[in-house]
């Protein structure tokens, strides 16, 4: 009797398409009234060495288009209404190659998505805006940000645990991609341009998880007020906590979860950062509520006649139509957009509809 082949003989190269696309309107307040369409298509490739008599090894791919313009014609927010917004090009994103020395410690290398690894806060996903992905204290550092979207920079990556231990530690290229051309994909190795370090530490905590990052750039910086000569001490941290409060079945319940973070206020504009909110997971949507508020330093407020701090306030809903279509219905108020004193406040209407070659 023949039999088939096992499948850990079998070599995986897995494909993967996932079309985001967000129609937004500013109905109040901000630069001006009106909309656009935003679109996301991600392709990618991840190999899974195991299968394929590689054990431990592990490889992902992804190109990226994006068009569509929002914040920056209508709202004129720093933290930015979609978090798939950016200029609009073909991309490629993250190519990486991955080792999984044991079950316990981890390696990888190549250009990486920071945010993949670091930052992460599982319930804010749900929302649209930017900073309930990575906080706006940490995604407006650096030449050209972090390595993350829609520019990736190249990097080294370790993680290790043990119990309910999680200790995670990255070395980037100190600029993402190129700050003169941003279409362009820039493959440098960590350090020839600067660096930007960073270590977190995570518990689990109960139903849900602790988290405590740092992070500095190794390259020197102007301050905001250009009284200081350039130097180095562009640094910061963060803090993040998400627990769920009550549980409707073993996949669904509600969570809640707070992040704060802070950046050096003489040379970034944001000096401290607060967000959080609440997920509700329930049979047919999620709903959800998020808040994001990024508050300006002494510095930049001595500069520019500036409010204290620009606040969104968030509320969604996603529908899980079928394995493979989301629709979701939102609605944003953007308090003090930029924290121009010449603009009111922004109210957007949105919808979400993401399609996916996998299940959403």
């Amino acid at each position: 009797m023949a039999l088939p082949c096992p499948a850990a003989a079998q070599p995986v190269v897995k494909p993967a398409l996932l079309v985001t696309t967000d129609a937004l309107t500013n109905v109040a307040g901000g630069l001006a009234h009106g909309g656009d369409v935003l679109t996301k298509i991600d392709a990618s490739l991840s190999f899974d060495g195991y299968r394929s008599g590689a054990r431990g090894w592990t490889g992902h791919v992804s190109v990226q288009h994006v068009s569509g313009r929002f914040s920056d014609r209508f709202v004129g927010d720093a933290q930015v209404v979609s978090n798939i917004e950016a200029t609009g090009a073909l991309r490629l994103f993250e190519g990486w190659v991955g080792y999984a020395a044991s079950d316990r410690l981890t390696f990888k290398a190549g250009l990486i998505d920071l945010n993949s690894e670091f930052d992460q806060q599982e319930a804010g996903k749900l929302f649209l805006n930017a900073s309930h992905g990575i906080g706006a204290d940490f995604s407006q550092t650096g030449e050209n940000g972090p390595s993350i979207f829609p520019t990736a920079a190249g990097a080294v990556f370790v993680r290790y645990a043990t119990g309910n231990w999680t200790v995670r530690l990255g070395a980037f290229d100190g600029v993402a991609g190129s700050p003169t051309h941003p279409r362009r994909t820039v493959a440098s190795f960590p350090g020839r341009r600067g660096g930007l370090l960073i270590g977190e530490v995570a518990r689990a905590i109960g139903r849900g998880h602790g988290q405590i990052g740092v992070w500095t750039y190794t390259s020197r910086f102007d301050h905001l007020d250009k009284a200081s000569r350039s130097r180095r001490g562009n640094h910061g941290g963060y803090a993040l906590l998400q627990q769920r409060i009550l549980d409707f079945s073993d996949e669904r319940g509600i969570d809640l979860w707070v992040r704060a973070g802070a950046a050096n206020p003489k040379i970034n504009t944001i000096a401290v950062y607060a967000g959080g909110g609440m997920v509700a997971d329930l049979k047919l949507v999620r709903l959800g509520i998020g808040v994001a508020h990024a508050r300006t330093g002494r510095t930049a407020r001595m500069l520019t006649p500036l409010e204290r701090a620009e606040t969104s306030t968030e509320l969604t809903a996603a529908f899980r139509l079928n394995d493979h279509v989301h629709v979701q219905p939102e609605l944003q108020w953007i308090v003090n957009p930029s924290w121009r004193q010449d603009l009111g406040d922004a109210v957007v209407l949105g919808l979400r509809v993401i399609l996916s070659s996998f299940d959403t």
